[in-house]
């Protein structure tokens, strides 16, 4: 899938943020770039570290780093960066797919675990900052408890569902990405290389994988199986079909790869799946 965001709207919309929170704001696409931020002006503690080669290396790695823990978790996550502050990070989410982030942060937490700045100056040492500036910046930070940090987490969950509404982040179908998801879909039982794909649509595979990346979050081999097991999951519970018909049906012929697969994806075994399924509805019962 093709995202738009306007960022014009959404960058009022983070100052919007900035000014009534006094938390520095920013948004990220899927592929970890900053899009826009607010303040422009970064606050000064940040900007000495940032002003270093290797002080800049460690907040981008720190960015990232809370970026994908938020990818993988798709829940905000809240993390102290190198530096000793905290930052937050939200995810955006359509159809559960990953399409980008709202992070925000740079500031002091008021919990008793937070760093002193004696112990800050230690862990940055070896960027020879101006240690006398560095303490000048550290005490102009803001300072929040985690119950107002948590309620600028709900804010910008809200934040996202606005934009949403208002249409500042669009998606547009990729029609070739569309017409291989059809394909796979008609063609589960059936063998589906990289090679096959590539020529029936008459792409390369580095083409391929890309589509698959940007459209599915996944690759292309990855997300056959994943389709492969959502069927399969769908006959466990509709069908009395033994397991080893299943996992022919939906184009897995070795009986053992299939649970290997199944377990790898569901996080158990078919016939465990399917156990507690049944069990779920008799309780209900």
């Amino acid at each position: 899938m093709l995202v738009s965001f306007d960022r014009e709207k959404l960058d009022q919309l983070l100052l919007d943020f900035y000014k009534l929170t006094g938390m520095t704001v920013s948004l990220w696409d899927a592929d970890y770039t900053q899009l826009t931020y607010q303040p422009k002006e970064m606050p000064l503690f940040c900007k000495i570290i940032k002003d270093t080669k290797l002080g800049n290396h460690r907040c981008v790695m720190s960015d990232r780093q809370v970026c994908e823990e938020c990818a993988r978790q798709k829940k905000p996550v809240r993390h102290k960066c190198h530096a000793g502050l905290t930052d937050v990070a939200l995810p955006i989410l359509f159809e559960d797919k990953l399409l980008g982030f709202m992070m925000f942060g740079q500031i002091e937490d008021e919990n008793s675990t937070s760093m002193t700045f004696e112990e800050i100056k230690e862990s940055l040492k070896d960027l020879h900052l101006d240690e006398e500036m560095l303490y000048y910046g550290y005490m102009h930070l803001r300072s929040f408890d985690m119950d107002t940090v948590m309620s600028a987490v709900r804010i910008l969950q809200a934040v996202i569902q606005f934009i949403w509404l208002s249409k500042m982040i669009q998606i547009r179908p990729d029609p070739l990405a569309t017409g291989i998801d059809l394909y796979l879909s008609e063609h589960l039982n059936e063998t589906l290389s990289v090679q096959a794909l590539c020529k029936k649509f008459h792409i390369s595979k580095n083409k391929l994988y890309k589509i698959s990346y940007e459209n599915f979050g996944e690759s292309i081999g990855s997300y056959i199986q994943s389709k492969r097991i959502n069927v399969a999951k769908q006959l466990l519970i509709c069908s009395d079909e033994p397991i080893y018909t299943i996992c022919a049906k939906v184009g897995i012929s070795d009986y053992n790869y299939f649970i290997k697969i199944f377990k790898k994806k569901v996080g158990m075994t078919p016939s465990h799946f399917q156990r507690y399924y049944l069990d779920s509805i008799h309780k209900k019962e």
